[in-house]
């Protein structure tokens, strides 16, 4: 399927390089990869050139350029399946079932939801096809006060780099 590279920033400090290169060698992607170090200024500066927002890891695969770890996952499973969504549609049924719901485990979100958090954002970025019960949980995520004042901020501080063009 073409020539892949993986551009990461560090295999002993980055956590998301880790499940980048994780996640291309789990679905079977030879790929070459390329280590640019965040803390050499001239590697800083290519990696600034790859992405603005500093983003590693970068896949590159038959001319598309993939940044945001989960971003990769979803490009990989869409071009060599993974069962990542599936296992996460999975347990997100088993809990809710077994709990009762609104959150993973019953009446009250705990470490687990904000731990998913990231994912439910991701589902909705990439709009991820989920049956009721799982799309329902994410809209129950999305809508707790604190998800939203953070997601306001996030979105206030995208404007405001945007604005200043760092």
């Amino acid at each position: 399927m073409g020539d892949a590279v993986l551009t990461i920033s560090s295999k002993n400090y980055s956590s998301w390089s880790l499940r980048g290169w994780l996640l291309c060698r789990i679905a079977g992607l030879d790929f070459k990869e390329e280590l640019l170090s965040a803390d050499d200024p001239d590697a800083r500066a290519e990696l600034l050139m790859l992405a603005l927002s500093f983003l590693v890891p970068r896949l590159t695969h038959n001319g598309l350029k993939v940044w945001d770890t989960l971003a990769i996952g979803e490009y990989l499973h869409e071009n060599f399946p993974q069962a990542d969504i599936e296992r996460i549609v999975t347990i997100w049924h088993e809990c809710l079932n077994l709990y009762g719901g609104p959150y993973v485990f019953g009446e009250t979100p705990t470490l687990a939801d904000a731990m998913y958090a990231p994912v439910v954002t991701r589902f909705a970025t990439y709009y991820v096809k989920l049956d009721r019960q799982c799309a329902d949980y994410c809209e129950t995520i999305l809508a707790l006060p604190d998800m939203i004042e953070c997601t306001e901020a996030a979105r206030a501080e995208r404007a405001r780099h945007r604005g200043t063009g760092s």
